[in-house]
Order: structure tokens, then C-alpha cells, then sequence
């Protein structure tokens, strides 16, 4: 009876096989986050060029939350609650890959 995002492939709770997609909204709430200030690529640590929101967001009609970069405010503006839309990559291939990110609803 709950709805992952992204889809899981077993329920952690009983280890039921879900196999069942339903359909979510692209906007939800910023559950919480954090501001990042650092990059680690292949396990080297380095500041980063700016810094940049991370955020939980809970997509409308879904039970789990999904991780992903928010973009388009300020890390001093930002608050947890706002309202948040998914920004898809201009070519889409039909993977969890193709979000981008998220901005203000």
C-alpha cells in the first residue's frame, strides 16, 4: 500500500516483490536539506564552485523521499515545507537519470 519513488523492487518491511507503478505528481513538498560546500569525484574531496541545496522532496502522492539537487534559490533562501517542481534534462531516455533537478513551485 505504499508508494516508493523511485520504484523499489521489494517492500522493506515484508519483502513483498512490488511490481505495480502508479503514477506521482512532479511537485512536492522539501521535506529537508542541506547545503553543500564540497564535491567528492572518484573519492577526491574539493571545494565546491558555489554552494548548492540538496534536498528530501516528498513528490504529491507519494510515501518515500526522493533525493535530488534544488535549484533556481538562494541556500539563504530556502526553507523547508516550500513547494518544489521536478526539472527534466532536454532529452529524456526514460530513467530515473533523466531528473535534473528540482526548483520552486
Amino acid at each position: 500500500g505504499k508508494v516508493f519513488v523511485p520504484p523499489h523492487m521489494f517492500c522493506g518491511a515484508c519483502n513483498k516483490k512490488l511490481d505495480d507503478f502508479v503514477e506521482v505528481s512532479q511537485e512536492g513538498i522539501l521535506e529537508n536539506f542541506t547545503v553543500g560546500h564540497i564535491t567528492i569525484t572518484k573519492g577526491q574531496v574539493s571545494p565546491a564552485e558555489n554552494p548548492y541545496i540538496l534536498g528530501m522532496i516528498k513528490l504529491d502522492g507519494a510515501d518515500s523521499l526522493l533525493l535530488a539537487k534544488v535549484e533556481g534559490i538562494s541556500p539563504e533562501e530556502v526553507e523547508t515545507g516550500m513547494r518544489v517542481k521536478a526539472i527534466w534534462k532536454d532529452k529524456v531516455e526514460g530513467d530515473y537519470l533523466d531528473l535534473d533537478h528540482f526548483e520552486p513551485a
